[in-house]
């Protein structure tokens, strides 16, 4: 229903009047009637035309509102793709309105008889002024240009067209070459070069790689770096490959094909002439080492170590001589004993500089800090090369061999050199073969041969370089002595030791030993018998230098057969015994053992030949020790021994009285002495500890005293006669001296005459001394006696 409003206005004399006038309808299109208006005071009624032209609600659709169409812009056609855009609807009028939405007919595809446009909805009705979003999903048919009208439908109103364009392509993708001429390449030698695809339109597109064709495919191989990708609209991609002549041949049918997106094939064909290589292979010594290529294959080549030290790398040089213009590759491999690492061995622990990175060092290098001032806890040169040694060896097998580097480039004409590092940390006589891949050419085998000898095994001594047990200095008739030794095993196998001692004898004349040995000379004591060797003789002699005498004292191992096993540690005692030889050869002792090294059930004939026994060096050590007697020296302090005491001392109120005295030990040997001291009565010490120990030189104070008891005063005082006798005990040549009588007895209390003589014999002073000595009890007495003569042969002295 339409609805319109009309003023009219009505005038006369002196006044007028506005009336509206409403005319609706129910349907567009222009209206007439006339209006018929009566006035009072007004014969005849007024008469009005009117007219008014109708029209329904006007809705429209809408795209971008920079773009009226409605574009999809370009779209890759494949099976079953579509498209979605949004749009909207607009009602411009105040009244609802119903709508509908389609293709134009004639845009429709005849072909397929349907729209390819699906709409989220295709009629409704719409308010008063409202804006509705909507959206249409196309799915093409074909590819094509879109050019086509979606129309909207009003009913009772007025609608519009939306024009639709789009560009709906398939992928259109060629080869830039179809054909590829590589020129001359060579076998094993991969050649790069690349195909490019080119599309020509605006449809993305992918390949993959098929497989290779022709009669000529058994001389090539070709990788691509991807075998599948994306080729995007109106660019390029370029694929790199690589191409391998397997054999020398001129390659004419060869070709790669590719499948593209929406079933088609591309095909590239490739050309190319291979030719193939000439390596030789050399060890020259250090000194010929010079990057000459004029020399010719002579003789097989063969790295030769010679004999070494275990646990020291050393280093020997091979040659890669390139005699075609053929640049390729080369790869070095050790079959048996090749490291267990994955680096090759830093510089410092090479043996031997690696003569194909050579450097040198400048002034200014010199003044650079090591890393282990810049970083405390960095590790230094050397411990870094144990520890790289270490891993590379931990395989057990004994030895390995290091090509470094073990792979790389060989220029064509040129030469490279190759620097073949060994270690070992087991002695034994090593064989292997290194294997030279250069390209595609049948493996060379050289031949590698190391010699290494010296033992794994060390002492956990202060000085290893001369292992030496030093015991020090004690008593005759001490107890025996112990030291522990550890010996640690850098090995890969358990080694067997058997102990022998041997003392060095002052002044031996003897300058060799000759050893005789029957079967095996070091049996296993735990009772496991090793088999006999094949080709080991029964009876053996050997000659080696002397040394010392084989002995079984002062020092002895326990045990004297012991197993230090693989990696690991084991330890032993060496006893000295003091009391050894006592009596007959106190003094010092130097001595050394040796022990026999043998490896039951740890041949490794598989990799190596190794002696044991007698067969290789004993390990050594030294000992020495010395035995002294001890000397304890007794002073006395003050007094000295003498006890003067008054037997009045003794009374009824005083039993018992002791005389203190002080006495000094000295300790005047080079030991340390330990000992027991203990006095009888009458005589008492008055420190209650009986045991002491002097260091060297040491000096400590005794107090040690006189008990006077009561029974002992009886004892004394019971003996009325008491019996003495006079010795001389010193004279000397130049007169005589004489006493009378020399013996004799008295009571107490009394007395006794003696008579004294001197008779000189020069000029000279005489000197003597006589000892009273009485019954025991009594202290000794000294006369000390004193003459000198004269001229006058008539004169006698009396003294």
């Amino acid at each position: 229903m339409n609805e319109t409003k009309i003023d009219l206005m009505f005038s006369g004399a002196g006044s007028s009047r506005t009336v509206q006038v409403d005319i609706e309808t129910s349907s567009a299109g222009t209206k007439e009637t006339h209006l018929t208006c009566s006035l009072e005071n007004v014969e005849k009624p007024l008469k009005l035309f009117v007219k008014a032209a109708f029209r329904g609600p006007r809705v429209t659709i809408s795209g971008d509102k920079e773009d009226p169409a409605l574009d999809f812009g370009f779209i890759h056609f494949r099976p079953g793709c579509s498209v979605q855009r949004q749009f909207e609807i607009v009602n411009h009028d105040g009244v609802n309105a119903k709508w509908s939405l389609a293709e134009v007919e004639h845009c429709v595809d005849r072909e397929y008889g349907q729209s390819e446009f699906q709409f989220s909805e295709t009629e409704g009705e719409i308010g008063p002024y409202e804006v509705r979003q909507l959206h249409v999903i196309f799915k093409p048919h074909v590819p094509r240009s879109l050019k086509s009208f979606i129309e909207c439908t009003v009913e009772n109103g007025t609608g519009n067209k939306l024009r639709v364009v789009g560009e709906i392509q398939e992928p259109n993708v060629v080869l830039e070459k179809s054909s590829i001429d590589l020129g001359v390449i060579y076998v094993g030698v991969p050649v790069k070069n690349t195909v490019v695809f080119e599309s020509l339109n605006f449809a993305d597109s992918s390949f993959r790689v098929a497989s290779a064709e022709g009669k000529d495919k058994k001389f090539g191989h070709i990788e691509f770096d991807k075998t599948e990708g994306t080729i995007y609209a109106g660019g390029t991609q370029t694929i790199p490959f690589r191409f391998t002549g397997r054999e020398a041949a001129t390659i004419e049918d060869f070709t790669v094909a590719f499948d593209m997106a929406g079933g088609n094939v591309l095909a590239l064909g490739i050309k190319a002439e291979v030719r193939g290589l000439q390596i030789i292979h050399e060890t020259p010594d250090v000194e010929q080492i010079a990057p000459e290529t004029g020399a010719e294959q002579l003789e097989a080549p063969e790295l030769d170590f010679g004999t070494t030290e275990i646990l020291k790398p050393t280093s020997r040089v091979l040659k890669i001589i390139n005699k075609s213009h053929i640049a390729t590759n080369f790869n070095l491999k050790v079959l048996k004993l090749k490291g267990a690492g994955s680096n090759p061995p830093p510089v410092s622990a090479r043996g031997l500089a690696n003569l194909s990175e050579r450097t040198f060092r400048s002034a200014s290098n010199l003044l650079t800090k090591s890393n282990a001032l810049l970083d405390p806890k960095s590790r230094s040169r050397k411990q870094g090369d144990a520890e790289y040694w270490k891993t590379q060896l931990k395989d057990n097998k004994g030895a390995c061999f290091i090509a470094s580097p073990s792979s790389g480039y060989l220029p064509g004409n040129g030469v490279t050199i190759v620097t073949i590092h060994a270690n070992s940390d087991m002695w034994g006589e090593y064989h292997d073969t290194l294997v030279s891949q250069v390209g595609d050419l049948d493996p060379v085998e050289i031949p590698i041969r190391l010699n290494a000898t010296s033992s794994p095994l060390y002492y956990k001594l202060s000085n290893n370089n001369k292992p030496t047990v030093r015991f020090g200095c004690y008593p005759l008739n001490e107890q025996p002595v112990s030291r522990t030794v550890h010996i640690s095993n850098q090995g890969p196998v358990d080694i067997r030791l058997d102990w022998e001692t041997y003392n060095i004898v002052p002044n031996d004349d003897t300058l060799i030993d000759l050893n005789f040995f029957i079967g095996d000379a070091f049996p296993d004591k735990s009772g496991e018998i090793r088999p006999p060797v094949e080709g080991e003789d029964l009876i053996r002699l050997s000659v080696v230098p002397h040394e010392g005498e084989r002995s079984t004292g002062p020092f002895s191992f326990s045990p004297d057969q012991c197993v230090i096993p693989a990696r690991g540690s084991s330890k032993v005692t060496l006893n000295f015994d003091p009391q050894y030889g006592t009596g007959k050869c106190d003094g010092d002792f130097h001595s050394f053992a040796l022990a026999y090294q043998s490896l039951d059930g740890n041949d490794n004939s598989g990799l190596c030949t190794r002696l044991q026994g007698e067969q290789v060096p004993p390990l050594k050590i030294m000992m020495t020790g010395k035995v002294e007697v001890p000397e304890v020296v007794v002073t006395a302090e003050e007094h000295g021994f003498t006890f003067k005491l008054m037997a009045g001392i003794i009374n009824s109120r005083v039993k018992e009285h002791t005389k203190v005295h002080k006495m000094s030990l000295l300790n005047g040997s080079k030991l340390h002495l330990q000992f027991k001291i203990a006095a009888s009565l009458p005589f008492t010490l008055l420190d209650e500890k009986v045991e002491y120990t002097l260091t060297p030189r040491q000096k400590i104070k005794l107090d040690h005293g006189l008990v006077l008891s009561e029974k002992l005063l009886t004892s004394l005082l019971n003996s009325t006669k008491q019996n003495f006798r006079l010795k001389f005990d010193k004279s000397e040549e130049e007169g005589e001296f004489g006493i009378s009588p020399s013996h004799g007895e008295f009571t107490r209390a009394d007395s006794v005459l003696l008579n004294l003589t001197f008779t000189a014999k020069s000029c000279s002073p005489s000197r003597g001394t006589y000892t009273f000595t009485g019954t025991p009890g009594n202290r000794t007495l000294h006369l000390s006696l004193r003459g000198v003569g004269s001229h006058d042969e008539r004169m006698q002295r009396l003294l």
